[in-house]
């Protein structure tokens, strides 16, 4: 005979086996879109960059004022940019990663569900009873 306490141990360890999986999962497609996210900025950067230069050129100056420009302000750039990508392509990979895990995780699934069929009765309820007071006299 197999002791309730081994069959809760073996259903943890199913579900920590299941949210590892899912963690895995989650943390490709969080890589994936995250890469593709800071590529598509990074070449919308280039472009931009490459318009703005050529018009410079021309001497087209949008929103660029060359009595406040200081040397000092755009030295520090490539640093700028630099860490501003780092940061996003992390955020992005954490963000993506957590909601694709929540996701793919069946207990998950179970526990919405399972709230949906506990509070759309009751919510329905209220309704109706507020709907019905109107019409319903003593």
């Amino acid at each position: 005979m197999i002791s309730p306490f081994i069959n809760k141990l073996n259903f943890i360890k199913i579900q920590v086996l299941t949210i590892s999986e899912c963690a895995t999962i989650g943390l490709y497609v969080g890589i994936i879109v995250a890469a593709l996210f800071f590529t598509i900025s990074i070449i919308n950067l280039v472009i931009d960059y490459k318009t703005r230069i050529l018009e410079a050129r021309r001497g087209i100056f949008r929103d660029f004022h060359l009595d406040k420009l200081e040397v000092q302000l755009g030295a520090s750039m490539p640093g700028f940019l630099i860490s501003n990508s780092i940061m996003a392509y992390g955020l992005v990979v954490i963000s993506v990663t957590l909601v694709i895990t929540l996701l793919c995780y069946p207990l998950f699934w179970e526990i919405i569900w399972s709230l949906i069929f506990i509070l759309v009765p009751i919510i329905l309820s209220m309704v109706i009873k507020e709907l019905l007071d109107g019409y319903i006299t003593d």
